[in-house]
């Protein structure tokens, strides 16, 4: 990914490889053959590997932060607390909102799964920018779809399963994941898809109407899907469920795909979201 002054970032290639997890030597020879070593390398977790929650931000300085929310967070973990690595990401609130008003992303994961993914990119070489999650990736592409003063809720139907966002001015605000995955609805038959869709379209009603709820001062006006197979065909499924306008994101609205044309197919645009939404990582 690249970014040209005053034009849409740029996708300059994309590759689908298959690789054995934790196969350092594999990693190793692709790397060499890819010329990666040239590249700010980031990678992201699989929604098994961690845990992200919302919390009240605790009543301590900066520098103290990550050992509260580590005591505060321990009882939510479903792993230990004690040897998990941390990180938290502050959820902006309007102004009048007060100190009391702040609350926090936390992100956790075992200390091993982190050293894990850190040891295979040592192991190959590679020096590693960032190990990011899916959800942040989301956030990156939503923001490309923002519009002044509104609010992006975007739903994302993949392999891991669906993935819900809201962000506003840069940031995320909630996030929700739904136990149905493309596979699913791909295989299913007629009946058994829509008992999938229905939950998909319950599930997106209960958390658009907890997210006005919980942040009044963000105005959601449409909901974008994201590119996958069949993606029309979901898209008018859902919208009997919905009282705002659903919208299928064109990733080519806002990605210059050119040097990369695999991805004019919303299919693969789909099985490379996640990845497209984690080059596009400039900061936090």
């Amino acid at each position: 990914m690249v970014y040209p002054p005053g034009a849409r970032p740029k996708v300059v290639r994309a590759d689908l490889l298959e690789q054995p997890d934790g196969d350092v030597a594999g990693l190793a020879a692709l790397a060499k053959r890819q010329g990666w070593s040239r590249y700010r390398c980031t990678t992201v977790l699989n929604p098994g590997d961690y845990q992200l929650l919302q919390a009240p931000a605790p009543d301590v300085d900066e520098a103290e932060i990550k050992q509260a929310v580590r005591w505060q967070m321990g009882d939510a973990l479903e792993f230990p607390a004690d040897s998990a690595t941390f990180d938290v990401l502050t959820i902006p609130q309007p102004g009048n909102a007060g100190a009391r008003g702040r609350s926090l992303w936390v992100a956790a994961a075992p200390n091993a799964v982190v050293q894990r993914v850190m040891n295979t990119f040592d192991g190959a070489g590679l020096e590693l920018a960032a190990i990011d999650l899916p959800e942040m990736a989301h956030r990156n592409l939503a923001n490309l779809f923002a519009e002044p003063g509104r609010g992006v809720a975007m739903l994302h139907v993949g392999e891991e399963g669906a993935l819900l966002t809201f962000t506003y001015d840069g940031e995320l605000y909630g996030a929700r994941r739904i136990d149905v995955s493309d596979a699913q609805l791909r295989d299913a038959d007629a009946d058994r898809r829509a008992s999938l869709v229905e939950r998909i379209g319950l599930e997106l009603q209960r958390s658009l109407d907890n997210f006005e709820r919980l942040y009044t001062f963000v105005g959601i006006t449409r909901l974008l899907l994201a590119p996958c197979a069949g993606a029309e065909t979901l898209a008018d499924e859902l919208r009997s469920f919905l009282y705002i306008p659903l919208e299928l994101a064109d990733l080519t609205r806002v990605l210059d795909l050119d040097a990369a044309p695999a991805l004019a197919d919303p299919t693969q645009q789909g099985r490379y979201f996640v990845t497209l939404g984690a080059a596009l990582r400039t900061g936090a």
